[in-house]
């Protein structure tokens, strides 16, 4: 893996723009997107996209043999422009586009990657529709707002969504709330591993594990995640 590593990245030679691999989802990742992973750095969008991707790929895999809960996973860039365009057109075609209209509602698991600019820093939204809950986890050890704001935006997406979909209104009545805050989650004591953190989140939640990850494995996971991503391949456990 170590070798992959190195050259997957500017210790492998070649600029950085070009392009290792042209991952899940269709996204060219390239050497400047891979040495967000060294040690230190944060993690960019493409990187959690191809992860996020491959992690919803793998659940829809005829090798899916353990069972894993169905996902779908949202771009890390639909939340910024949902706040911004509401349920607008624009919205309604990241699900409904006319050569790939996806269902959401048939997963199990529907994950958004969340992007807080003001912060810089990533966090992660999973709405579970087996259990009808949505969960907030974050890798900071702060407390979260008391309006629930990305919660209540998010649950405003799929009142809409569902409603425009299934012809039928979502029953708020059924779902619970919940926000994750530092007992109950790993937590990060440095300032740029939040990417890491939100990405096995998403990782270990597709699976229906329990975290047993700490800062102390952040460093084998940015290790790990190159290898996955360039390999296209999530580890096997």
């Amino acid at each position: 893996m170590n070798k992959l590593v190195r050259n997957s990245t500017n210790n492998g030679g070649g600029d950085d723009d070009d392009i290792v691999v042209h991952g899940a989802c269709n996204i060219s990742v390239t050497k400047r997107d891979i040495r967000s992973l060294k040690t230190c750095e944060w993690v960019n969008d493409s990187i959690i996209d191809v992860y996020f991707g491959l992690i919803s790929l793998r659940s829809n895999s005829e090798e899916n043999d353990q069972n894993y809960p169905l996902v779908f996973a949202f771009s890390v860039h639909f939340y910024s422009i949902f706040l911004k365009e509401r349920y607008s057109e624009i919205i309604k075609r990241w699900t409904n586009s006319p050569r790939d209209p996806v269902d959401i509602f048939a997963s199990d698991l529907i994950m958004f990657p969340i992007y807080l600019r003001n912060l810089q820093h990533w966090c992660l939204v999973v709405a579970d529709l087996r259990n009808r809950t949505m969960k907030y986890y974050d890798s900071l050890p702060r407390t979260p707002p008391n309006d629930n704001g990305c919660l209540n935006n998010l649950m405003f997406y799929l009142c809409y969504e569902h409603q425009e979909r299934k012809n039928s209104p979502l029953d708020l009545n059924s779902w619970s709330w919940d926000w994750h805050v530092t007992e109950d989650v790993p937590m990060q004591n440095n300032k740029y591993d939040c990417g890491v953190f939100t990405c096995q989140y998403a990782e270990y939640l597709s699976r229906d594990a329990p975290f047993t990850f700490s800062q102390t494995d952040m460093e084998y996971y940015r290790k790990s995640m190159i290898n996955e991503i360039v390999t296209q391949k999530l580890r096997t456990h």
